[in-house]
Order: C-alpha cells, then sequence, then structure tokens
C-alpha cells in the first residue's frame, strides 16, 4: 500500500512534469512564430526589391511597359491585397487614370 507520503511526492512529480511540457509547448509555439515572423519579412523585403529592379526597367512608353507593369502589380498585390478592392492604397499612381 502507498503511504501518504509517497502519493504527494508522485502528485508534485506529475504536475512538475506537466508544467513543463506545458512550458517547452510555449516555447515552441513562440519560436515557430519568430521563424514565421523572420520568413515573411525576408519575403516581404524580397518581394520589394523584385518590385524596385522591374520599375528600373521601364522605358516610359506605357505599351512596351505593359507587362512589367503587370508584374509589378502581381507583387505589390502579394505584398497588400487590398489593392484589388481599393486601388487608392497602392503607393504608387494609378494607370488607369493616371493620377
Amino acid at each position: 500500500m502507498l503511504k501518504q507520503s509517497d502519493v504527494k511526492q508522485n502528485t508534485r512529480f506529475i504536475v512538475h512534469s506537466f508544467n513543463k511540457l506545458q512550458m517547452l509547448s510555449i516555447r515552441s509555439s513562440v519560436s515557430l512564430q519568430k521563424n514565421k515572423q523572420t520568413n515573411t519579412i525576408m519575403e516581404e523585403t524580397h518581394i520589394k526589391a523584385e518590385i524596385e529592379r522591374l520599375k528600373a526597367t521601364l522605358t516610359g512608353n506605357l505599351f512596351e511597359d505593359g507587362e512589367t507593369q503587370q508584374q509589378i502589380y502581381e507583387l505589390k498585390k502579394q505584398l497588400n491585397p487590398q489593392i484589388v478592392e481599393q486601388p487608392e492604397l497602392d503607393d504608387d499612381e494609378c494607370l488607369s487614370c493616371g493620377s
């Protein structure tokens, strides 16, 4: 038969182990979130750099630049999907109206 002190000691061990597992789970979750944020920032930086690279190739001729402008727009949609429904949120001039 188990002594009451043994039961208390086992209960403390179980509670301590459970708390450790919870802390490991929380740390793992926080680590995953930080990695995801870092990847997002790196991806955003890469997209912005690609937009700038494409802008540097623009000639000023609307017909020649059409495909490049479309590539820029597709990249911008990745950064800010709301510009599809609200083009005024785009920081560049509007291609449709020229404003």
